[in-house]
């Protein structure tokens, strides 16, 4: 067959002289699979998976997985973050993504004022009473959370800082749909 190859780890890219493009998971001559052809083909796949996005009200709560997404991303105005209690926050490192049992993000560094940083994990729940209704305040998993992420602010019933999401965004909710579709396109 005629194109040229290339390898980049354990797989193997075929780009054929009409733009096409394949690839191969093994070494062996294993069956090849066809990928976009064109940029327009993608760009075309993309605007029809965006202008089929669900409508998301900004008075809505959206669903936790998108706000670890927002997180995950720091879709946030990070040089003016305060937590309920009016302190400024500044996130160092958002962590890493749990996608086990457990806080949602491990190893971030936070910084509540002038104080020191603080490593730790950060947990997000919808509501502020996610905490309670997890039963996370008697799982040994949660004693490293730092911060608890919550959408919008309300009664607390824990006694870490907390971030209210929904006012902290980067961009009002209905414009990062769009965005999450294209981080996350099985997400929406």
């Amino acid at each position: 067959t005629s194109g040229s190859w290339a390898r980049a780890d354990t797989w193997s890219i075929r780009c054929d002289p009409d733009g096409g493009r394949s690839f191969d998971r093994g070494r062996n001559g294993q069956r090849w699979s066809a990928m976009p052809q064109t940029t327009a083909e993608f760009y075309s796949g993309w605007l029809e998976r965006t202008r089929s996005a669900p409508i998301l009200q900004e008075d809505q709560t959206p669903p936790e997985r998108w706000m670890q997404h927002l997180w995950r991303h720091q879709r946030l105005r990070r040089e003016a973050l305060q937590t309920t209690d009016g302190r400024p926050l500044a996130v160092l490192h958002p962590g890493f993504w749990n996608r086990s049992a457990g806080p949602d993000f491990k190893g971030a560094i936070v910084q509540l004022g002038d104080g020191p940083c603080c490593h730790g994990d950060i947990e997000i729940d919808v509501h502020p009473g996610g905490w309670t209704q997890h039963r996370h305040a008697g799982n040994p998993a949660y004693r490293k959370v730092v911060l608890h992420v919550v959408w919008q602010e309300g009664a607390n019933p824990v006694r870490l800082p907390v971030l209210a999401m929904r006012p902290q965004l980067d961009a009002p909710l209905s414009e990062l749909i769009p965005w999450l579709m294209g981080e996350a396109p099985g997400l929406i």
